[in-house]
């Protein structure tokens, strides 16, 4: 993939380590958005908190979708924040973007654009190819953060040019360990509810040391916090907690659509060929499943074209868990 950075970009790790965590519990495939903040003046762009989406693509129905996005703006909005970007799993594939995510992050960057130079916020996809309890030598998980060039003016229908990002990781300096385990029980609770949730249970196999070597990665204090691991094992194995019902509010302004599933078996040639993750994701609709109107609010109108401006690249490398 060629590079071109456009903006800097710092991601918090504890947005990285929940998003990983997300990858890894489910064979499915995982969407989520992502907040934060854009500082125009700085040409900075600090991805903060990431919202998984409990859906199952392409199973959830268009209420589950619209009450999802219901439920993530509530909590952008009281957060504060915008949203800056997405991130979803190749259950089943390397950490680059398929034709369907090119595409799908283009519009993106439309959407996001604004009518303005002063309401322009970018929008990065963020891919994870979460770690494969079948590859032993695969100790955590794969990471790519990307963003799209435009085609030229005059070839509109050619297909976009994805990027790599280099990226700054912001340490978890004051880690609210509760709080991480109450995401973590929501997302557990979801894909037990739904039947998929990975089998973590076979301690034998090391599995749960593999899930905690890989989120570990990108909180290292982590790794030595007993107590919290006790309770993750905890949340593994006690039964389902009846999960309680809200009541949808919409949401007004613009939008920014679910990200939704993508096409794995077209990803030609950046495909797996010999994967040796087992195939285990849905077979995905042509029908998407995602309506047409979303109510996830963002600033600024829609625009047809994306803009892109040259700064200096940051000094990490963004490929691996870890960088700083």
């Amino acid at each position: 993939m060629e590079r071109l950075q456009p903006f800097s970009v710092k991601i918090s790790a504890d947005a990285l380590a929940l998003a990983d965590f997300h990858a890894n519990i489910t064979n499915t495939e995982t969407i989520g958005y992502i907040s934060g903040h854009w500082n125009g003046d700085q040409n900075a762009l600090k991805l903060e908190v990431v919202h998984p989406c409990h859906v199952l693509m392409p199973l959830s129905s268009s209420t589950d979708c619209d009450n999802e996005r219901n439920r993530i703006a509530l909590e952008i909005q009281k957060l504060g924040h915008e949203v800056v970007g997405w991130y979803h799993s190749h259950p089943k594939a390397p950490a680059q973007p398929s034709k369907d995510d090119i595409n799908r992050q283009l519009d993106y960057q439309v959407m996001m654009k604004g009518a303005t130079e002063s309401s322009y916020i970018p929008c990065v996809g963020l891919i994870i190819a979460p770690m494969c309890y079948t590859n032993q030598g695969m100790k955590k998980s794969k990471v790519q953060l990307f963003w799209v060039m435009p085609p030229p003016e005059n070839r509109p229908m050619e297909m976009g040019r994805p990027m790599h990002l280099d990226y700054d990781t912001i340490s978890a300096s004051n880690l609210d360990t509760k709080k991480m385990l109450l995401s973590l029980e929501s997302l557990l609770n979801y894909y037990k509810e739904n039947k998929t949730l990975v089998d973590i249970n076979d301690i034998s196999s090391g599995k749960f040391e593999k899930l905690k070597e890989t989120v570990s990665s990108w909180i290292p204090e982590l790794k030595t916090n007993v107590e919290f691991w006790n309770e993750v094992k905890h949340l593994f194995t006690c039964p389902l907690t009846p999960a309680t019902k809200t009541e949808p509010v919409e949401i007004t302004g613009n939008s920014l659509e679910l990200p939704v599933s993508i096409k794995q078996e077209e990803t030609d040639s950046i495909k797996t060929q010999n994967s040796t993750c087992p195939d285990t994701s849905p077979t995905h609709s042509t029908n998407d499943p995602m309506p047409s109107t979303s109510i996830l609010p963002v600033s600024g109108p829609s625009s047809a074209s994306s803009t892109s401006r040259s700064v200096s690249t940051p000094s990490s490398t963004g490929e691996e868990p870890g960088a700083t």
